[in-house]
């Protein structure tokens, strides 16, 4: 499974598939968004269409919040790894893309 290869990491104290991930540092942010997407994709087929209109606020608090903790390259990463994302799927998001792409200092 995909979430268990990334959560694989392993932390002091922690069993082999177990990782905090508590907002501390950059990856934390795309390793929990890639769960997310990783949870949706594994979703029954009658709720995947509900869980999907989610991902895109998420991705923009996720990107936000980096932006206001000062992980700057990180989240300038995790935009470019998940923005593909929301280009295939739906061009209703592509003004919206370029607008808080331009987001860089808080």
């Amino acid at each position: 499974m995909e979430t268990d290869r990334l959560v694989g990491k392993n932390s002091e104290g922690l069993g082999n598939n177990e990782h905090i991930l508590d907002g501390s540092g950059m990856k934390d942010y795309s390793l929990s968004f890639c769960m997310l997407v990783d949870m949706v994709d594994r979703t029954l087929d009658d709720y995947k269409s509900d869980l999907q209109q989610i991902l895109f606020p998420i991705f923009t608090i996720l990107y936000i919040t980096m932006i206001r903790r000062n992980f700057e390259k990180g989240a300038n990463q995790f935009f470019k790894e998940h923005e593909p994302l929301f280009k295939s799927n739906n061009s209703q998001y592509c003004e919206t893309l370029v607008l808080l792409q331009s987001v860089k200092s808080p």
